[in-house]
């Protein structure tokens, strides 16, 4: 949580002024607690999101969407993507909603925010200022903590996949590493000691002359548009 967010809160029950006790001083607020100065409530920061109702405190409907949705949040990314592709796709579909949207550099709050599947789209934005989130399923804001880090390990997975494929297919590509597994392929091509001299909207990378697998590599690079051919 920002430090600068507590301006914008107040206790659920007494719509009371918070303020904030925590546990390591610094940036962002990942642990403590807010306590209202009137009622004398608490309620705890964890991971960096504040947690003004107990899961058990829910009832009626509210507990039954909780308990559905904290099942759902380990799919629920995925579900959305087949969900969606009846409407031309998960991005098509919920771009033509979000690109509705007057912005205008103001604060967006997203009520049942869920895992966080529609930040990617908001921050592609010129428009986008602060975004917040709200939602009663513990399971569905545990998803959203962890959702930059695991969107790129995806998407960084399914690049590695098709390159993998691709480069086995390839006519440059050695006849041993054709049907090689994906840890020979990280051993000779990828985890390889390198140094990044630039870094744009492309990568440059330089590579060691003496490396015993670079006309392999250079050879692979440059049937895939990724470097000059060699002097």
């Amino acid at each position: 949580m920002k430090r600068e967010t507590l301006a914008l809160l107040c206790c659920p029950v007494c719509h009371a002024g918070l303020s904030l006790r925590e546990e390591d001083s610094g940036g962002a607020v990942e642990e403590g607690h807010l306590l209202c100065s009137q009622c004398t409530h608490s309620f705890p920061i964890k991971k960096g999101i504040p947690r003004f109702i107990r899961p058990e405190d829910l009832n009626g409907l509210n507990r039954r969407f909780a308990r559905h949705y904290d099942r759902l949040s380990y799919v629920y990314a995925l579900f959305t993507k087949v969900a969606f592709l009846p409407m031309g796709g998960e991005r098509k579909a919920r771009k033509e909603i979000l690109d509705r949207f007057e912005l205008n550099g103001g604060r967006t709050l997203e009520v049942s925010i869920g895992p966080g599947v529609n930040l990617p789209y908001l921050f592609e934005s010129p428009t986008v200022g602060e975004v917040f989130g709200l939602d009663i399923s513990a399971g569905q804001l545990a998803r959203c903590h962890r959702f930059v880090a695991n969107f790129w390990r995806l998407l960084l997975h399914t690049a590695a996949f098709n390159l993998l494929n691709w480069l086995r297919d390839d006519d440059a590509t050695p006849a041993e590493l054709r049907t090689a597994q994906p840890a020979t392929w990280r051993t000779r091509l990828i985890k390889v000691a390198a140094t990044v001299v630039q870094s744009a909207r492309r990568v440059v990378v330089a590579l060691a002359g003496q490396w015993p697998h670079w006309a392999t590599y250079h050879a692979v690079a440059f049937r895939g548009g990724a470097v000059p051919a060699a002097p």
